[in-house]
């Protein structure tokens, strides 16, 4: 059997395949695909028996891949968020995992597929299924020897230096948390969160200004002072644009 993995995590898709091995060695993986938009090139010409497929990827939601392209092959969803309506998943899908993948599940599934072979998906569904997904509401941190809880519409951005992650709040106050951006990335509505360069996710409303900047990059002014220069990156400027534009 041949299988396609879409999925931009690299420890996520490594550990798929060492469990596909583990599970039958005739298994071949003929790809790994880590966006949206090589996806739509890719599928137009590899064949495969299966697709296991994230739902969010680095460039946007997956779904996004058939709005111009008829794809036949069977999928199964993986999620890193039981929030979603795994339902229609189910319904519309050979099956979904939630991540990290269990070896039992994993096996379950590709029973499942050897049953069922092929369903045809109602990508429509999915996607309404998808814009009721409950996002991230709050976050737990630690102020001194207390633990409170911020509403996510109290942050104003999320910050990375090295491999730390702060949680800046409107007040201006930060909190060490254990995310990462990647992560954050997923689970924080699209419309209000956006990231702008390795370092920043920024709530649109702590912007407080923005200017014209080099190589048609963008300078973020935003409240509360960050602690470094918020620069939305050249290769996300033109996403960034429309995003202000919903």
């Amino acid at each position: 059997m041949d299988v396609l993995i879409i999925e931009d995590e690299s420890a996520a898709s490594d550990r798929l395949i060492n469990l596909l091995r583990e599970i039958d060695p005739l298994i071949n993986v003929a790809k790994v695909i880590t966006t949206v938009s090589n996806a739509k090139i890719d599928l137009r010409s590899i064949e495969a028996d299966l697709i296991f497929m994230d739902i969010h990827l680095s460039d946007g939601v997956s779904f996004s891949i058939f709005e111009s392209l008829e794809v036949t092959i069977p999928i199964i969803f993986t999620t890193s968020h039981d929030e979603y309506a795994l339902e229609a998943f189910k319904v519309n899908s050979i099956d979904y995992l939630l991540k990290p993948i269990s070896k039992l599940d994993l096996i379950r599934a590709i029973d499942k597929f050897n049953q069922l072979k092929i369903k045809q998906i109602d990508f429509d569904q999915l996607n309404r299924s998808l814009q009721k997904a409950t996002y991230q509401k709050r976050f737990m941190v630690t102020a001194k020897d207390r633990i409170i809880t911020v509403k996510t519409d109290k942050v104003a951005y999320f910050y990375a230096q090295g491999k730390l992650v702060y949680l800046y709040r409107l007040d201006g106050s930060r909190h060490l948390i254990d995310f990462t951006l990647q992560h954050l990335e997923k689970i924080l509505d699209p419309d209000h969160f956006f990231r702008i360069n390795r370092q920043f996710i920024i709530n649109l409303e702590a912007i407080k200004e923005m200017f014209a900047f080099s190589r048609s990059r963008i300078k973020v002014s935003l409240e509360p002072n960050a602690p470094e220069s918020a620069i939305v990156s050249s290769e996300r400027a033109a996403t960034f644009k429309k995003w202000l534009n919903k």
